[in-house]
């Protein structure tokens, strides 16, 4: 739990955009600083540790010639619950770690679990009809408060949004998803998740989209809870870190 001076801080730090990149690093991260963004995290499907180390080498030279913060993470695409060993090899390597279901309940629980899970998104698809009691989004309050539990983000992909034919279908579920995730304290991420520059949003657009949605505290989503994610993992690679709250004094 973060106190309120630690809260302000992360607050004033700006805004942070996910994106996936398709040897396109350069652009994006033009694009992010162009439009607004302090920071942008790069999603990979990375297998080993080396590969994360050889591209963080890479985008140190776009980082410094664009002078925007860029965070590298791993993105696991689960279709079957044996993927996840991935986030637990990658976890301390990776800034990031985001899973994408694939809507099924027995891979979402499976990803919920784990610990080494930063940001869980792909939760509501537009697949089957909705039930006669409300909408079938791929969440309930038992999955939530596993998500809370595990330390969990849920995490909005806009992109899939936009390019959604059965958009509307999509929005009610996501809308009902983020009702369940504030009732049970599960954070919040909204992010772009572009792989073309065209499809990156102004964070203030991004606000306001949070606002329709029924977010509550729609500035958090789109910046302070993805830092939080990246400063609590920085903090674990910490030579001085024992565990959280505690650290070695020299």
């Amino acid at each position: 739990m973060l106190d309120k001076h630690k809260s302000k801080k992360l607050s004033e730090m700006g805004y942070v955009d996910i994106c996936r990149p398709v040897n396109n690093e350069e652009k994006l991260a033009e694009q992010a600083k162009k439009i607004g963004y302090t920071e942008v995290v790069f999603l990979y499907e990375f297998k080993h540790k080396q590969e994360i180390e050889v591209k963080k080498k890479e985008l140190k030279f776009v980082e410094k010639k664009l002078e925007v913060k860029i965070h590298t993470g791993t993105l696991i695409s689960l279709k079957k619950p044996a993927n996840l060993r991935l986030a637990r090899a990658l976890y301390l390597e990776s800034d990031l770690i985001a899973a994408k279901s694939s809507g099924f309940e027995k891979i979402t629980r499976a990803i919920l679990s784990q610990k080494r899970i930063d940001i869980t998104c792909g939760i509501a698809t537009v697949l089957g009809r909705d039930y006669v009691y409300g909408a079938r989004s791929g969440l309930n309050q038992v999955l939530a408060r596993l998500a809370a539990k595990s330390g969990q983000a849920y995490g909005i992909d806009f992109s899939e949004i936009l390019h959604e034919k059965e958009r509307k279908k999509l929005l009610r579920r996501i809308t009902h998803n983020v009702k369940i995730c504030q009732s049970c304290k599960v954070p919040i991420v909204l992010a772009s998740f572009a792989s073309d520059p065209s499809d990156m949003r102004w964070p203030q657009d991004l606000v306001a989209f949070a606002e329709v949605l029924g977010i509550k505290e729609p500035k958090k989503v789109v910046g302070e809870n993805i830092i939080t994610v990246l400063r609590r993992k920085a903090e674990l690679r910490s030579p001085a870190f024992v565990r959280p709250g505690v650290k070695i004094v020299s």
